[in-house]
């Protein structure tokens, strides 16, 4: 039986949010997949479509595909949402 803590910190399908720390923090909800992350792009897919995240020394701080949330550490330059496919990353094509 799930708690109720636990049920407050689950994601509905439908929300999605991007929260923005004074450009050194990012936290994502509604997270489907990470396309790839280096040190200077994120790319992910979230329940309304593609994200790209550009800057320097980017890091993934937390990752929760259960709770549908990520967060990225670093200097946040840009947040992108785009349309279309997203190429699946290289480990993406490697581990089907």
């Amino acid at each position: 039986m799930e708690t109720v803590a636990k049920k407050e910190n689950k994601i509905k399908e439908s929300d999605h949010s991007v929260f923005i720390d004074r450009k050194k923090l990012v936290t994502i909800t509604a997270v489907v997949e990470v396309v790839s992350a280096q040190d200077s792009c994120v790319v992910l897919k979230t329940e309304v479509g593609g994200m790209q995240i550009s800057g320097i020394n980017l890091r993934v701080e937390k990752l929760s595909l259960e709770e549908k949330i990520l967060k990225i550490e670093g200097d946040i330059y840009a947040i992108k949402y785009t349309t279309g496919n997203i190429k699946k990353g290289f480990f993406s094509k490697l581990f089907k």
